[in-house]
């Protein structure tokens, strides 16, 4: 598990295999924020575990299965530990995926669900303060299919996460761009995607290899791959 700790600010991959289930928790104290809800998500969040009280909202970066496909199941955790607030559910404005598993959850439960989601739609360069995390998106280059021509791009974001004790950002899928080098460069920790693995430059607007990951993560104070094994997505 990819982690690192400053602290009271906290990072952990809980899952990180692309094309299967992506999930990324931070703590700040006794809060928590999760980005991405692969599957498996809700999981590994009951197995920490993290009190569903202490959720401070799930981020989703873009709306591919491994980042999205477990929304049904935390929500079904949430109910299950008697979650009493709404949960901020952040999602790009094109999500039909992570929007569709919070209608099939509240469709198939009606009124027994008990648990409230709060929808919001993130904008680039707008910051979403969610307890102690303000969350600022910011576009990034990601195309929906491999076989997609570059340029041809998805909504998909990376964020920038500030927190008392320090900036993270989370590139999400993208390949490289000017913008997350400038984002890298003023963060604590960079979370930076390596999904092409160790092979040549991945085509554009794709994903990351290893040495462009690193090159990357490198512009911030400590940087942490993520999101390795094969997928195109």
């Amino acid at each position: 598990m990819t982690g690192w700790l400053r602290g009271d600010l906290e990072l952990a991959v809980l899952s990180g295999h692309g094309g299967v289930s992506i999930a990324v928790l931070i703590r700040q104290a006794r809060r928590f924020l999760l980005v991405d809800a692969g599957d498996g998500a809700a999981r590994d969040l009951a197995a920490l575990p993290v009190p569903v009280d202490s959720l401070e909202g799930i981020v989703v970066t873009h709306d591919h299965g491994d980042h999205a496909a477990g929304i049904p199941a935390l929500l079904w955790w949430l109910r299950l530990g008697r979650r009493r607030d709404p949960v901020p559910l952040l999602f790009p404005a094109a999500a039909p995926l992570a929007r569709g598993g919070v209608a099939l959850f509240l469709e198939a439960l009606g009124e027994r669900a008990r648990v409230t989601p709060e929808l919001r739609t993130l904008a680039a360069d707008r910051t979403e303060r969610l307890g102690p995390f303000a969350v600022t998106p910011f576009p990034a280059r990601h195309r929906r299919a491999s076989s997609d021509p570059p340029g041809e791009l998805m909504e998909a974001y990376g964020l920038r996460i500030d927190a008392p004790g320090g900036r993270i950002i989370v590139s999400g899928d993208t390949g490289p761009h000017a913008r997350l080098e400038r984002e890298a460069a003023a963060a604590d920790l960079a979370l930076v995607e390596a999904a092409a693995g160790n092979g040549p430059a991945s085509p554009a607007d794709s994903h990351l290899n290893r040495a462009e990951a690193e090159r990357i993560g490198r512009l911030a104070r400590e940087y942490r791959l993520y999101h390795g094994g094969p997928g195109p997505a």
